[in-house]
C-alpha cells in the first residue's frame, strides 16, 4: 500500500471519529437536555402537590381552629380566654421591665411564657374579643403587634449577650422597653375596656 493511500485512509479515518464524536456529542446532549426537562417537570409537580397538601393542611387547621372557637365560645370560654390572656400577658411583662428593666434574671423565661402566649393565645384570644368588644379587640391586636416588636428586640439583647453599657445591648433595650412599655398599655385600655362594656361588636 502507498503512502498515498496510507495517508487517505488515515485522513478518512479520521474524518469519521470525528463524525461519531460529533454525534455522540449530539446524542448526549439531547440526553441531557431531556433529563433536565424531565427532572424540572417532576421538580414543578412535586412543588404543586405539596402547595396543595399544605394549603389543605392550613385549610383543615383554620377549620378546628374555628370550631374549637364557636366550642368554647358556646361553653361561655371566650371572656374567660380573653381576660385569662391579658393577664398573663401583663404579668410576664412586668416581670421583664421591673425592678430594674431589661436586667433581672427573669427575663429569658418570661421572654418564653411571652412568645409561647403569642404563638398559641394571641389569634384566639383576639378572635373571642371581636365577638364580645370591638374595643377591647383592637386594644389587645394592638398589643400583641407591639409585644412582637418588643420581643424581636429582646431576642437581640438575649443572643447577643453583651455586657452592660454597651452601646448595641443600649439601643437594644430601649427599643424592647419602648415596645413592651406601649403594648402593657394598650393590655389594661383593653381590661378597662373589657370591664367597662363599651359598645359591643354587632352581631355578624
Amino acid at each position: 500500500m502507498s503512502p498515498e493511500t496510507i495517508t487517505a485512509w488515515s485522513a478518512a479515518v479520521q474524518a469519521f471519529a470525528a463524525v461519531v464524536s460529533l454525534v455522540v456529542a449530539s446524542v448526549l446532549a439531547f440526553v441531557t437536555y431531556r433529563y433536565t426537562k424531565l427532572t424540572k417537570g417532576i421538580l414543578d409537580e412535586t412543588g404543586r402537590v405539596r402547595k396543595a397538601s399544605e394549603d389543605s393542611a392550613r385549610a383543615a387547621l383554620d377549620s378546628v381552629r374555628l370550631m374549637r372557637q364557636q366550642i368554647e365560645e358556646q361553653a361561655g370560654l371566650g371572656s374567660f380566654i380573653v381576660e385569662s390572656t391579658i393577664d398573663r400577658a401583663v404579668v410576664a411583662i412586668e416581670a421583664i421591665l421591673q425592678p430594674e428593666p431589661l436586667t433581672n434574671f427573669s427575663v429569658p423565661e418570661s421572654h418564653s411564657r411571652l412568645e409561647l402566649l403569642i404563638e398559641q393565645q394571641a389569634g384566639p384570644s383576639v378572635s373571642h374579643a371581636a365577638r364580645i368588644n370591638i374595643e377591647v379587640a383592637n386594644h389587645l391586636s394592638s398589643a400583641f403587634d407591639l409585644l412582637r416588636a418588643g420581643l424581636a428586640s429582646l431576642s437581640e439583647l438575649i443572643d447577643r449577650d453583651l455586657p452592660p453599657g454597651h452601646s448595641a445591648r443600649n439601643l437594644w433595650a430601649v427599643r424592647a422597653k419602648g415596645s413592651l412599655e406601649s403594648a402593657l398599655a394598650k393590655l389594661h385600655a383593653a381590661k378597662k375596656a373589657f370591664h367597662g362594656h363599651p359598645t359591643p361588636r354587632t352581631p355578624d
